[in-house]
């Protein structure tokens, strides 16, 4: 496990993955019930999942929802590709758009603590997703930029609707 804590972009630079925490390997590898709807398909290839998991016989964890889910394992015989793996342009998009849902959530129970929480939840990944795009147009990057955009959007938003 220990030669896959660290990945690499292809310029170089190097990074450490939270693979201790569930919902990051089950964001990296897939699971039967995605973690949010920002990240939905496994953020790894097959084969860097396969090199992750095959010294594993079983690895489950408790969903969001206190629910039992379980990683899919890698077949025998399945191509592995050894690490450090490369990281792609794609699967670090997927890696910063991962925790966004969280911390927007985050920012908006400690600004506005009298939101109702069905409201948060409600329209929560629906303005990340729009934050993603509009900061990433705007030239603006990364899950400090994403979070205020979506939080201070969704805030204004349920402001209009009177839910908080």
């Amino acid at each position: 496990m220990r030669a896959h804590l660290y990945v690499s972009e292809a310029d170089g630079t190097t990074w450490g993955l939270a693979i201790w925490d569930p919902f990051v390997l089950a964001a990296l590898a897939g699971s039967a019930r995605p973690i949010n709807a920002l990240v939905t398909d496994p953020i790894l290839r097959p084969a860097q999942i396969a090199s992750l998991l095959t010294p594993f016989e079983c690895w489950a964890f408790r969903h969001r929802d206190g629910l039992p889910c379980a990683i899919a394992l890698p077949l025998p015989g399945a191509d592995i590709e050894p690490p450090p793996f490369v990281i792609e342009a794609w699967q670090w998009e997927q890696l910063v758009d991962l925790p966004i849902p969280d911390r927007v959530a985050e920012l908006l129970r400690q600004s506005y603590p009298e939101l109702r929480e069905d409201a948060v939840e409600e329209m929560l990944l629906r303005f990340c997703a729009t934050a993603i795009r509009e900061c990433r147009t705007q030239g603006r990057d990364g899950l400090a930029a994403y979070s205020e955009w979506a939080a201070k959007a969704l805030s204004e938003a349920l402001s209009e609707r009177g839910l908080r």
